[in-house]
């Protein structure tokens, strides 16, 4: 090698160090928010998985989250629209709203209540950020982005525990349901995920009968985030739900049902095809 590609490549060297050394300098020098929790109900071992991860603007923690491509839209509306927590104006209460012409960065699509607007009719709902959601009947979207997946995964901070007999003593979980069970699960993720204590409705099949008592609403539409209920067999079963597709077939994340106390994921579920038969909307 002649001294004037020596050169070149010593300076090539000492760009790339340098830039590696910018980044490293930029990221460590970011704050990730707080993860999003009801204050009110903060379980221990909430907080202590919590406190571990780092999370980004849709509110799931970092390694864990599946980003779709973002979109863009405008607010039509006579003033404004309001938020909804959840793809539905029935189900879920607001949570804010956005002025007539603001324009949004959409992080997700998912389907939900239909809905006439002055933008058309549409079962289409766009996230904004966690826990908010916006008509697609009050959005002008330029950009549309990639469907709404929730993460899925064995974070549970009781797998491998299976009590036998349940239900008794250290067997109990924060919420006071039975370790390794499909209900203990779910409340994990409705507390981590929706900031909802799901403690107090007793065995699963009983889920959708004392929801209304707590302030949740029940309905047969499947929607992200929303806990199917089953009433077959002697306990029932519930399931978080992580993905609705736009003939409402949906994903759904449990516990004690693939397998004794392991974690499972099922797809293309619908009420037709698996025991479900209602939902809970924390």
């Amino acid at each position: 090698m002649n001294g004037v590609a020596q050169v070149r490549k010593e300076r090539r060297t000492r760009s790339w160090l340098a830039g590696v050394a910018a980044i490293t300098v930029a990221l460590g020098g970011l704050t990730a928010p707080a993860v999003a929790q009801d204050a009110s109900h903060a379980p221990s071992e909430f907080a202590e998985f919590a406190a571990g991860h780092t999370v980004n603007e849709a509110g799931y923690p970092d390694a864990e989250i599946l980003a779709p491509a973002k979109g863009t839209g405008t607010v039509k509306a006579n003033s404004a629209v309001n938020i909804r927590r959840g793809p539905h104006s029935g189900y879920y209460s607001t949570n804010g709203s956005y002025p007539n012409g603001t324009t949004l960065t959409l992080l997700c699509k998912t389907f939900g209540q239909k809905v006439t607007g002055p933008a058309g009719t549409t079962n289409r709902w766009y996230k904004t950020a966690g826990r908010k959601y916006v008509s697609g009947g009050y959005l002008v979207v330029t950009k549309t982005p990639g469907n709404c997946t929730e993460p899925t995964g064995d974070d549970y901070p009781w797998s491998g525990q299976c009590p036998t007999p349940p239900g008794v003593g250290n067997e109990r979980d924060t919420w006071n349901y039975t370790k390794g069970q499909c209900t203990s699960f779910v409340s994990f993720r409705a507390q981590g995920r929706l900031g909802k204590n799901l403690s107090g409705l007793g065995q699963a099949s009983e889920w959708n009968n004392r929801a209304p008592a707590k302030g949740i609403s029940v309905g047969t539409m499947p929607l992200i985030g929303a806990v199917a209920v089953s009433e077959s067999g002697t306990y029932g079963h519930v399931a978080y739900v992580t993905k609705v597709n736009s003939d409402f077939s949906f994903t759904v994340e449990e516990y004690n049902y693939v397998a004794k106390c392991k974690h499972g994921v099922r797809a293309n579920l619908t009420l037709a095809n698996s025991s479900f038969s209602s939902f809970i909307y924390p």
